[in-house]
């Protein structure tokens, strides 16, 4: 299976862009993207854009530009699956007829406001190539946060000045936790492995507590919380769900870890304090439409192997649906839909590459009226799928 064509380094000239800390976890691994940075622990002035090879017989709908998500690079695209089955998108793409391109942060987990200002760096190459074109873009998960920063004209960062959007034909947000998200709050057993000293790198997220207990004594662990400067973009993200879908019940320190408190094991100061310290940029965003057409994509199959799969409510096994689809009502939505597939499988299964394919290309806006019978519809096929699963495991 094929690689990427070419590998550039691009620079932006921003004084407000800095060097990121870097969790060893959040360290860069992959060889190739390490020499094309030029370090593991890059600064984040620098992005990488890949171009992946042209197709043969060239479509007329412009060049796509995909943006991966937390804890991920580019290869992701090339291995959504990441099992070695290299169910490629962007191959499905060129055999569409798309010019493809793709980008590295240089941070996997940074501040989506940096984020955007790469992505518009990365726009700015592209313009040179193609002066006449304007781009698609498809965010996926955290990706796809940033990119919905990147098509509003609210512009309160300064390492963030510039809208790009009269570049940008359509955004594909896939998997996008445009309404926020609660997962690791709502689901906190995974917080033993990150307060640990592993340096896996599929443990890099903030641990929902401050404090574990160990030996009968009290260790703290504000280092990495969502506080913290190692994953400043996962708190942009935050938003509660626990009046829509409440807590599961599934693990002793939940309510703790949600709302704030002292258990046996750990302490935690709850997601409605992290988030009035914090703020909520997923509120400011729910008031400011996209000011380019709109495609959203969402999965309903909690099946993501290798995690507790949130079953609280219909989703993807980390956003709900209800997040993935949130769209201001005057924003230009061009496609909706809900697939039966997890959270990474939006970019692997054939079902989900067609839909892509078919998002990019649909035509003519959806009525709030559509939208709403598409979120309807949505909802019902994650319903279905949990009732499957319990039944399952039954």
């Amino acid at each position: 299976m094929r690689g990427w064509a070419e590998t550039r380094r691009l620079e932006m000239d921003n004084p407000h862009l800095g060097q990121r800390n870097f969790h060893p976890r959040t360290r860069y691994r992959h060889p190739e993207i390490i020499e094309a940075f030029g370090s593991d622990a890059p600064h984040s002035k620098y992005v990488l854009l890949h171009a992946y090879h042209p197709p043969e017989s060239p479509s007329e709908l412009p060049p796509v530009l995909l943006v991966p998500g937390a804890n991920k690079d580019a290869n992701f695209f090339l291995d959504p699956d990441e099992d070695g089955r290299r169910r490629s998108l962007p191959e499905a793409l060129r055999q569409a007829g798309r010019r493809v391109y793709a980008l590295t942060f240089a941070h996997n987990q940074d501040n989506n406001w940096w984020c955007c200002s790469a992505i518009n760096r990365v726009i700015r190459e592209l313009t040179e190539e193609y002066p006449d074109e304007r781009f698609d873009i498809l965010g996926h998960s955290k990706g796809g946060f940033s990119v919905r920063l990147a098509v509003t004209d609210w512009r309160p960062d300064p390492a963030c000045p510039e809208y790009l959007g009269h570049r940008i034909r359509r955004v594909l947000l896939m998997g996008a936790p445009t309404g926020g998200l609660d997962y690791f709050f709502r689901y906190p057993a995974l917080n033993p492995l990150l307060c640990g000293p592993s340096e896996n790198p599929g443990l890099n997220w903030p641990t929902t507590w401050t404090h574990i207990r160990e030996n009968d004594r009290w260790r703290e662990v504000r280092d990495i919380d969502y506080l913290s400067d190692f994953f400043p973009g996962q708190r942009q993200m935050l938003a509660r769900w626990d009046e829509q879908y409440p807590l599961p019940g599934t693990h002793p320190q939940e309510r703790v870890t949600y709302y704030g408190g002292e258990s046996e094991l750990c302490r935690s100061d709850g997601l409605p304090a992290v988030l009035e310290r914090s703020g909520s940029l997923v509120e400011e965003l729910a008031a400011r439409p996209p000011l380019v057409q709109v495609a959203l994509l969402a999965g309903a199959s909690p099946t993501l192997p290798g995690i507790s799969n949130d079953t609280s409510g219909p989703g993807d096994g980390i956003i709900c649906i209800k997040s993935a689809l949130t769209c201001p009502g005057q924003s230009r939505v061009v496609f909706m839909k809900t697939l039966k597939v997890h959270h990474k499988a939006l970019a692997a299964e054939p079902e989900a590459q067609e839909a892509i394919i078919e998002a990019l290309s649909a035509v003519g806006n959806l009525s709030l009226a559509e939208r709403a019978q598409a979120l309807e519809a949505g909802l019902q096929a994650g319903r279905e799928e949990i009732e499957r699963l319990q039944n399952r495991s039954r």
